[in-house]
């Protein structure tokens, strides 16, 4: 409810929410899996509401529902890959008419709360992801190419 306390819109606390699920509706049937991103731009009325000027918010669950998470190994490195995929995307030109490029990521560690993933194998998963995302893995990576990655991700797990 934080986020909906920031972006209330003349005492409306759902006005986030609402715009929110109206674009998962509109894009994906209403349901986002966790693990998958989307990012919503958000109405003037919301942008003028927040203290930041947010203009797009990345909805990137990690649950269904609120339960714990932390049996799934690699969710706060696949989330922080698919936020940033979808960043690369809108950045490069697919975003709504007139929406202007992202330019600064404000965020919370992800599955940290009721999903019990601990603080130490969030941030290390999310700057591992954002260090790979950074390198690329190449040209047509064979098996062979992606060894290396693989291993630093699996010491990840066990945090």
């Amino acid at each position: 409810m934080a986020l909906s306390t920031a972006f209330n819109v003349d005492g409306d606390t759902w006005a986030l929410t609402n715009h929110v699920q109206d674009a998962l509706r509109e894009r994906h049937r209403g349901y986002l899996p966790p693990g998958s991103c989307e990012l919503v731009p958000l109405s003037p009325a919301l942008t003028a509401s927040n203290a930041l000027e947010c203009t797009v918010l990345a909805v990137v669950p990690t649950m269904r529902v609120p339960e714990d998470v932390s049996w799934n190994v690699d969710l706060v490195y696949e989330c922080t890959w698919n936020l940033l995929s979808a960043l690369w995307r809108w950045n490069r030109g697919e975003r709504p008419e007139g929406a202007q490029r992202v330019e600064r990521v404000l965020m919370t560690g992800l599955g940290t709360g009721w999903g019990r993933i601990g603080y130490e194998r969030c941030a290390r998963q999310m700057v591992l992801a954002a260090l790979n995302f950074a390198r690329g893995w190449g040209e047509r990576p064979r098996w062979d190419d992606v060894e290396g990655r693989v291993e630093e991700i699996a010491r990840t797990r066990r945090l």
